[in-house]
């Protein structure tokens, strides 16, 4: 995908020639998009579905890694610090080996086993935030308590 300047076609012109804009279009898929409007002046424009699903994935990607930034952004602001396993999963979404909802996920995971972990726990219910209900340990836990 580069940056290409569009031709632009008048709504009558693209009415008449739709079929051939089309067909060029699934034919070619790398080939330039059209621009249609009014008096000249681009209202829409006319892309492959293969151009479009690629600029709808590579959106999709930039959001998901702009929230895992700011993830860690407000962890930092909290006065913390992500945990070394939580930067290596940014670092390996960013890398493309895995993607950025599998590195929310595994972050979030590790999250939720630091807090339900019998030192969490404890912690929490010397700090009067945690209920009885909430204590919940076995003897095969084998959880850590590292940070997420």
């Amino acid at each position: 995908m580069s940056a290409r300047i569009l031709s632009t076609i008048g709504v009558d012109e693209a009415r008449t020639r739709l079929s051939e804009l089309l067909t060029r279009l699934s034919s070619e898929p790398e080939s330039a998009p059209v621009a249609v409007g009014a008096y000249r002046k681009p209202q829409g424009v006319l892309i492959s579905v293969q151009e479009y699903e690629t600029l709808l994935r590579v959106y999709e990607e930039h959001i998901q890694r702009r929230e895992t930034e700011a993830a860690l952004m407000s962890v930092r602001a909290e006065g913390g610090a992500p945990s070394p396993g939580a930067v290596n999963d940014v670092e390996r979404a960013a890398a493309g080996e895995i993607t950025y909802d599998e590195a929310r996920d595994r972050i979030l995971e590790r999250a939720h086993q630091w807090t339900t972990t019998p030192t969490a726990i404890q912690g929490q219910a010397s700090s009067g935030t945690a209920s009885i209900s909430s204590i919940q340990t076995s003897s095969d836990d084998t959880r850590t308590t590292s940070h997420y």
